[in-house]
């Protein structure tokens, strides 16, 4: 121990220093392990747009809401459709100073030509029922109606308004549409709400049908509605809710586009065959062997069955070149041009021939 009038020992001293620095020590090496980490999230936040595929990022959302109730729709996309949607009213439901009762008859238009032309599912449409009508945008401005023309075929509405250049919608491409795919369905008030397609499925009362006359359809789950107006995640136009909660498919409108435009008018050429779509074994020509048929069974025809023309009793298995299925026979023939190629499997034979459409309204 050293006398009271000397200063303490040095070794006395360090001990006591360094337990007093030690907080302060510890509170610097926390703080700067705090700003370490702050710098590299800012650094991952700030590179990972760049780095990760935005294929990668887009696709796994889609499988994260996969089976969900309610799909999520992009707010941008919502907006940008908006612009495109139409309301049609009844004038006389409307109420002094010009409100509309919630419970009032309110349908939805996609525009899809810049000058005008929109359609429409009507529920139960007649004719004469657009004199009432007041059809307004989406920032509620109304517009002069022009025409209406209903296509009883498609089920579809087509009105024109006065106007040119509004922003018009474009179409779903339905080679990339099936089950599983994602779809949204409109609704006036609440937005868009996500669902699934399920399987298609035959919604023909009869076996003998028209072979352009859509017969296997979608059908949509509640909350689907009567005249709700269905997109894909792009926006873009997938078609219409029926009366039955099926999908009235939108190529029907890009069948029709042409002839609306040009002429005011609807206008369905197509083969003139009725029957019903088959699947089964077929014997050879040579009796050897058989094989698997699946086309459309032709049990009515304006023609026999010859080396140049499609009779009763063939089955459509190809039309221009590609395999005839039952979702896909209708647009496939709607589609085709005014002459085109078939193959159809007749006494164990294939047979090509030209075929020319008719004129069905």
């Amino acid at each position: 121990m050293s006398a009271p009038h000397l200063p303490p020992k040095l070794d006395d001293l360090i001990p006591r220093s360094a337990l007093q620095s030690l907080p302060w020590m510890l509170f610097l090496i926390g703080v700067s392990a705090l700003t370490s980490i702050a710098i590299t999230l800012a650094t991952i936040v700030w590179l990972a747009p760049n780095v990760i595929p935005q294929e990668f990022i887009t696709n796994s959302r889609e499988r994260n809401l996969r089976g969900n109730a309610v799909l999520q729709l992009n707010p941008a996309v919502a907006n940008d459709v908006r612009r495109r949607l139409w309301v049609i009213r009844d004038r006389r439901q409307k109420l002094n100073g010009g409100f509309y009762p919630v419970e009032s008859a309110e349908y939805q238009a996609m525009m899809f030509s810049s000058d005008g032309w929109m359609v429409a599912a009507v529920p139960e449409y007649r004719i004469g029922a657009e004199r009432g009508w007041e059809i307004a945008d989406y920032q509620g401005q109304a517009r002069a109606l022009e025409r209406v023309v209903h296509d009883p075929v498609g089920g579809l509405t087509y009105i024109k308004v006065a106007g040119e250049g509004l922003p018009f919608a474009v179409f779903s491409s339905w080679e990339e549409i099936g089950p599983g795919s994602g779809i949204w369905l409109s609704h006036p008030r609440e937005g868009w709400r996500g669902v699934e397609l399920d399987q298609p499925v035959f919604s023909g009362a009869a076996q003998r049908y028209r072979a352009a006359e859509p017969q296997w359809q979608y059908r949509l789950p509640p909350p689907a509605k009567p005249g709700q107006i269905v997109i894909d995640k792009a926006g873009a136009l997938v078609g219409f809710v029926d009366d039955k909660s099926a999908l009235i498919e939108g190529w029907m409108v890009e069948n029709q586009y042409v002839s609306i435009l040009g002429t005011g008018k609807t206008r369905y050429t197509t083969a003139p065959w009725l029957g019903t779509m088959v699947d089964g074994f077929v014997s050879d020509s040579d009796g050897v062997g058989a094989r698997r048929v699946s086309g459309f069974y032709v049990s009515g025809s304006p023609t026999r069955a010859t080396s140049s023309t499609v009779g009763i009793g063939d089955v459509v298995i190809r039309i221009q070149n590609k395999p005839v299925d039952s979702v896909t026979l209708a647009r496939r023939i709607l589609f085709a041009p005014e002459r085109f190629p078939v193959t159809v499997s007749r006494e164990g034979e294939e047979v090509d021939i030209m075929v020319e459409k008719e004129k069905v309204q």
